[in-house]
């Protein structure tokens, strides 16, 4: 079963407050999402107060879901668009209004009883996690960010612990708005009780931007950096330890996001080896979490009032296009600095001055996938292995190797360019200790480090001293690793790395670093992926001809209907069982594994759980063939070629293909045009041509005919939402966003694969979100931009719990 958060609580709108209602049960007039109240700075920035009549009052005048806007439980205007340099537009739906602000105290007063519930359940919560967990830890700590959410969360904590018993742990990122400064101060006048402490990382946020890039949806350090890191820095000062054990109590709510969704209301370990994670409100949702702050009369951070749903760091790879807008409009001085980086770095990418606008508008730096454009970026480590030493050539390295392979053993200095190296085979720490030899040479602006006395059975030492040379190489001095050592032998600041050998216990912690060796790296270095751009030398491309033939769909029908006979047909090669002669056969068995269809090799064929879903369907049913579509892009160099090379609405003739591939494939003419000619059976033969319109195939002449790609005019949402978990699982995330689809450098997405054009691509997420709540939300987002999926599914798990038809 697939389980993810859903809503505690039904909302209803209230006449006589001009306000809301918690309701358990199902009304007319309730419904669900996140509804937030809406205040008069809101309504000026969008220029309603050319239409509506509004006091500027303290109280919220009325309501939003998204970007619908409600007075009184009646829809009168929507809001789309926005950015960075583009207004939103505005759809007035009802003039002429004169809005009286909402009656906060009577509705507070009515919502009372689920107030008092909610607020009793986590004061509890509070209450029987810090007598579980204190004494298994060094410190206890509330970690606050001046949000709605940490606001609740502090004040829930200082009504159920005294004060002696918690630290209050500010998160200052270097990239906090004007306004975060001043709902904390006005929060240590509320509670002057409590213990405030302020963690901040040594290097401010404009130098590690530039140091390490700008952060992306793809390359998050700036949370690590910038949050995590200083804080559990702040509590070993606390503790007077090297290493500490905290209980952080937080307002983490599974609302906010698919991947916060999964969460538990405790988390042992998660973000940190020494951390334990408790979430009091991790079940309320955003009009709960307003309803109690109106009902205490709360701080609130003036972001909220101007229409921000999340007041974190001011520039953030993940903000809306709306978010965009109001941060120019109300902190245009305070987000330049990081614009200005952003602004650099396109200029690095080759675009003009006059385009950067164009690619801030369109979220195009958010993308970022490597160091590939930045000054400092590229690939700096190179190894050479041979039968007893290993070569590492460090281009620019920027830390010292000398005091980094001390992580690995300890190092014995015999001169400035050699010495030791006394290490134990990590997976075998009772074995005897082994003296290895390095010498370092300088060449230029490449360092040259072999290290001798290696042996094909030292894996773990050779695998241990790969992430001294990748630390070495891009340290920024971020000390995020620094967290990570247990003793305290590890010690960064801002220009240098030491390791105090008489305390390193070699765990390699800080080398390994979770999986992650060097957030510095993972910004800066450049990788290769499958996928490679016109122009490059695209000889190691597989290119399938498919024998010449495409998938057809009397084919396909033949096999779902006997699979298990023509597995063995293949296993036997006994072509006669099928009617095909044998290069139809391969052909077929090609496709059906790009296709996903099967797995496995010739002597062991068999049907995948796609295929067994598939063999469920009507193969003249069009989901069919555009799930086969979807796989096919992934796995299919030929349909790849297609998809990302050929535009839609393009119309292109079989030798114009045969042609332009030429530029992608560096093959022979001839392979080339057996894989168009395949390209072009596939369309001629089953669905995928002139119904779904991938590719509509013409007779213009005689032995001439061309492809039109048009689109998917009546695409399926079931279809679309399979592409986007199978785009998610690609990416490694599942917050995603509409504009990225529609990125000129997009690889995939129902863009890429059916042609499906914005307007039509937000009906159809309006549709999926009614019909599959528990796998799409988009009801977070503000003009539909972010689309959060459910991480703990999977594609073929969504195939399976759709109905497709």
């Amino acid at each position: 079963m697939i389980g993810v958060w859903c809503y505690l609580y039904k909302v209803c709108w209230d006449t006589e407050t001009k306000g809301v209602l918690l309701t358990l049960t199902d009304t007319e007039n309730s419904m669900e999402g996140t509804i937030r109240p809406v205040f008069y700075e809101e309504l000026d920035l969008l220029g309603l107060d050319r239409y509506w009549q509004y006091p500027h009052a303290d109280g919220p005048l009325l309501w939003a879901k998204g970007r619908h806007y409600f007075y009184d439980g009646q829809e009168v205007a929507t809001v789309e668009g926005g950015g960075y340099f583009v207004k939103p537009n505005v759809v007035v739906k009802v003039e002429d209004l004169s809005l009286e602000p909402v009656d906060v105290n009577l509705m507070v007063e009515k919502n009372k009883t689920f107030i008092n519930g909610l607020t009793e359940k986590a004061m509890r919560f509070v209450e029987q996690k810090y007598k579980r967990f204190r004494p298994r830890v060094d410190v206890a700590a509330v970690s606050f960010s001046g949000g709605k959410d940490s606001m609740v969360l502090l004040d829930l904590v200082q009504r159920t612990l005294n004060p002696d018993q918690y630290v209050v742990v500010f998160n200052d990122t270097w990239m906090e708005l004007s306004d975060t400064y001043k709902v904390v101060e006005e929060a240590k006048k509320r509670w002057p009780q409590l213990n405030f402490y302020t963690a901040k990382s040594e290097k401010d946020a404009e130098t590690t931007w530039r140091e390490m890039g700008p952060p992306s949806r793809l390359i998050r350090w700036c949370c690590t950096v910038h949050k995590s890191a200083p804080t559990l820095l702040m509590l070993r000062t606390l503790a007077g330890k090297p290493s500490v054990r905290a209980l952080i109590v937080d307002g983490v709510r599974r609302e906010e996001s698919a991947r916060r969704a999964s969460y538990g209301d405790v988390t042992i370990g998660g973000k940190h080896a020494a951390q334990i994670n408790a979430s009091p409100i991790i079940e309320w949702n955003t009009i709960e979490v307003f309803l109690y702050i109106l009902s205490r009369k709360l701080p609130l951070h003036k972001g909220y009032r101007n229409g921000l749903t999340r007041v974190g760091c001011s520039v953030c790879p993940f903000a809306s296009p709306w978010s965009e807008c109001v941060l120019t409009s109300c902190y245009s001085s305070e987000i330049k600095k990081f614009t200005d980086i952003i602004g650099d770095y396109a200029l690095n990418c080759g675009l003009n001055s006059d385009e950067i606008e164009t690619y801030l508008q369109n979220g195009e730096w958010k993308n970022r996938a490597g160091g590939r454009y930045l000054p400092q970026g590229g690939k700096k480590v190179t190894t050479i292995k041979s039968s007893d030493d290993v070569m590492y050539a460090l281009a620019n390295p920027n830390e010292n190797w000398t005091e980094w392979v001390k992580a690995v053993g300890n190092v014995v200095m015999e001169s400035d360019i050699q010495g030791q190296l006394n290490v134990r085979d990590p997976s075998n720490p009772s074995s005897p200790q082994k003296i290895l030899d390095f010498q370092l040479k300088k060449d230029g602006d490449v360092e040259v480090i072999t290290v001798d006395g290696l042996s094909s059975d030292d894996k773990e030492i050779i695998k241990r001293l790969g992430w001294v040379a990748t630390k070495v190489s891009y340290c920024t001095h971020c000390q995020a690793c620094q967290v990570e050592c247990p003793t305290g032998a590890l010690h960064i600041t801002t220009t240098k790395v030491t390791i105090a050998q008489d305390r390193c216990i070699h765990c390699a912690e800080c080398l390994w670093f979770g999986g992650k060796v060097c957030l510095g790296a993972k910004s800066l270095s450049v990788t290769t992926g499958r996928l490679v751009e016109v122009g490059t030398d695209n000889s190691d491309i597989r290119l399938q001809t498919y024998q010449g033939f495409g998938l057809r769909k009397e084919w396909l029908a033949r096999f779902l209907s006997e699979p298990g006979k023509w597995l063995q047909a293949w296993k036997e090669k006994d072509y006669e069982k099928t009617g095909l002669g044998n290069r139809q056969l391969e052909s077929l068995l090609g496709w059906l594994r790009d296709s996903e269809v099967v797995i496995g090799e010739k002597s062991g064929l068999a049907l995948s759980p796609i295929g067994e879903l598939l063999q469920k369907l009507d193969v003249d049913k069009t989901s069919t063939w555009a799930v086969i579509w979807t796989n096919l892009a992934r796995n299919s160099s030929v349909v790849r070629w297609y998809l990302q090379k050929v535009q839609w609405g393009k119309v292109l003739t079989k030798n114009e293909c045969i042609e332009q591939s030429g530029a992608y494939f560096a093959k022979a003419e001839r392979t080339r045009k057996n894989a168009i000619n395949a390209l072009f059976e596939l369309f001629k033969y089953s669905p995928l041509g002139s119904e779904l319109g991938f590719g509509v195939i013409t007779e213009v002449a005689r032995d001439k005919v061309q492809i039109t790609k048009n689109g998917w005019k009546e695409a399926r949402p079931e279809v679309i939402l399979y592409s986007m978990y199978r785009y998610a699982e690609l990416k490694g995330r599942y917050g995603l966003t509409l504009n990225e689809f529609y990125e000129t450098n997009s690889e995939e997405g129902p863009y890429v694969l059916f042609g499906i054009d914005m307007g039509s691509m937000r009906k159809l997420l309006r549709a999926l979100s009614t019909l599959y709540p528990l796998l799409i939300r988009i009801d977070l987002v503000k003009d539909l931009d972010n689309i959060y999926l459910n991480s703990k599914v999977s594609s073929l798990e969504v195939l399976a719990n759709v109905r497709l038809e």
